[in-house]
């Protein structure tokens, strides 16, 4: 087995608490394409949101999130980076 899993599972009961610590832990463990995935669907929702908040009319709410929206985006192309140089030394799971 890799030692970067190909993708992410969690199971969470109804109102516990999530540790955003581990989960921060296990996003860091997959393997970097699917850390890239995940990080390129966090950008959109950002996009998505700062458009949301754009027609309610909150202007600087919305240029703030598209500021994150950006810096996921350099995020991403970084990772991208990394998962071009990495991706022929990994093993299928």
């Amino acid at each position: 087995m890799s030692e970067h899993p190909k993708d992410l599972v969690i199971s969470v009961e109804v109102n516990v608490p999530l540790d955003l610590e581990l989960m921060a832990e296990l996003i860091e463990e997959l393997q970097y394409d699917k850390t890239l995935e995940f990080i390129a669907r966090l950008k959109e929702q950002f996009i998505k949101r700062a458009k949301e908040d754009r027609s309610a009319g909150k202007e600087k709410l919305a240029d703030a999130l598209t500021d994150v929206a950006t810096s996921l985006s350099s995020a991403c192309d970084s990772l991208s980076d990394v998962w071009d140089i990495c991706k022929s030394h990994m093993t299928s799971n």
